[in-house]
């Protein structure tokens, strides 16, 4: 079993080491091969240099756009098993064994949500987007699918600068095709850490409103 891991990274030079880490940790515990793709998207700093040392292929772009930077890592995948996954999360070491064990009854699959940071405020923020998660997708910072499917669907959304990753599950659970997969990852609140509570929430909302205009600001 081959499974392609693909991550979009702009200026990912401090979180990336310990995502890639987390894959790395995962393959040691079953016998099949994952290669990990990071799409170095604008970067001008370490990500694609940390990336190559740690045995990942690396793919250097000026995009601007993580949903180009997302279909471009596809374009590049060898693999029947595609997971997406943000520079900023952390995957379980049974990850890949529930990935695959759903993927075998739905094409495309998100995920259970926890927070990096100890925070009482994202523990609960993480819950409500978890217990929503068990009816319909919100947005997630992993995603796996089919490769044979997402080439069927056209990959993810290029006209969106906001929120790819919730109107791609949108649409494959609108077809019945997606699956809510209760293995946890770990992603950070830093947005809510660096822009603080109400400015972040504005800029929530702004990107529900207008995704294909409004974008975040680097972290």
């Amino acid at each position: 079993m081959n499974i392609s891991v693909i991550i979009p990274a702009r200026n990912e030079e401090i979180l990336l080491p310990e995502c890639i880490r987390s894959v790395q940790n995962s393959v040691t515990v079953f016998d099949f091969s994952v290669e990990i793709i990071v799409v170095a998207d604008c970067c001008n700093d370490g990500t694609a240099e940390i990336a190559k040392e740690s045995g990942c292929k690396v793919y250097n772009v000026s995009f601007s756009s993580r949903s180009k930077a997302r279909n471009y890592g596809f374009k590049n995948a060898s693999s029947d098993i595609v997971v997406f996954l943000d520079a900023d999360t952390l995957i379980s070491k049974s990850f890949f064994c529930e990935t695959i064990n759903s993927l075998y009854e739905y094409p495309v699959v998100w995920y259970s949500q926890k927070t990096l940071e100890k925070s009482l405020l994202a523990d609960l923020y993480f819950k409500t987007v978890n217990l929503i998660s068990m009816f319909r997708p919100t947005f997630s910072p992993a995603i796996g699918v089919r490769a044979g499917y997402f080439e069927e669907i056209g990959g993810f959304n290029e006209n969106l600068k906001s929120y790819e990753d919730y109107y791609f599950l949108l649409a494959a659970w609108k077809n019945e095709a997606a699956k809510f997969c209760p293995t946890s990852v770990q992603t950070s609140m830093r947005r809510v850490a660096k822009f603080g509570l109400f400015k972040a929430t504005l800029y929530f909302f702004l990107a529900w409103l207008n995704p294909a205009e409004f974008e975040w600001r680097p972290i």
